[in-house]
């Protein structure tokens, strides 16, 4: 058990246990000099927000302050273009067809496109299922039957593993397999997002990262 439930299982088994034991016995001793473990939170209250109006509020306080940096993509991001790529991502999401508490998979180690998918998610009102990049034909085999994920967000491959070959070897494929450093990523987007919007330019910014990060390597 990790420490915190040791400390609140053991304070409650002494509990239980000093009515049978001597006063004046050492054990009773001891228990009088102990005091029974707590635990206490923080004392600012938990925010009533969902991560999504969280990141919102905040590129509007701080729309040029810096919000994610990727050393491995060489991609920096303030508050405002997060929020943005956000509102693109959740856009194309629903324009999968994918409804409200439908599962969304992200298999994929850290990244921005983890961050904005997650995000875009709790926007759209979809549920996130985070794959382990560890995982294996077997285990994958297993999360996508019991997840029933209708769409996957993963990687061709890396340095790792081929992750393509993984998902076949399963013989479980969700509807939709988006992979994040393949051009039919920019497609998909592109074509769900009326250009008219002025957005259909940034959703190639996933697969232009990626080509950068791939010849960089």
């Amino acid at each position: 058990m990790y420490p915190l439930f040791r400390s609140v299982t053991f304070s409650l088994i002494l509990g239980l246990a000093t009515p049978s034991i001597p006063a004046n016995s050492k054990g009773g001793k001891l228990l009088d000099r102990m005091k029974p473990s707590y635990v206490r939170g923080p004392d600012q209250p938990l925010l009533e927000k969902t991560i999504d109006r969280a990141v919102r509020h905040t590129a509007e306080r701080f729309p040029d302050r810096e919000a994610v940096v990727s050393r491995h993509q060489h991609r920096h991001l303030t508050w405002r273009e997060f929020n943005a790529e956000d509102e693109v991502v959740a856009r194309g999401l629903t324009g999968l067809g994918l409804q409200t508490q439908d599962r969304v998979g992200v298999w994929a180690s850290n990244c921005i496109e983890w961050l904005l998918l997650q995000v875009a998610c709790s926007r759209a009102n979809l549920v996130l299922v985070n794959v382990n990049p560890a995982y294996r034909a077997h285990d994958l085999s297993y999360v996508l039957r019991k997840s029933r994920m209708r769409a996957l967000f993963l990687r061709e491959n890396d340095a790792r593993a081929n992750y393509r070959e993984i998902l076949e070897q399963t013989g479980a494929r969700p509807e939709h397999v988006v992979y994040l450093d393949h051009p039919s990523l920019c497609w998909l987007l592109s074509s769900i997002i009326p250009s008219s919007r002025g957005l259909t330019s940034q959703v190639c910014v996933w697969h232009g990262a990626a080509a950068r990060q791939s010849r960089s390597s």
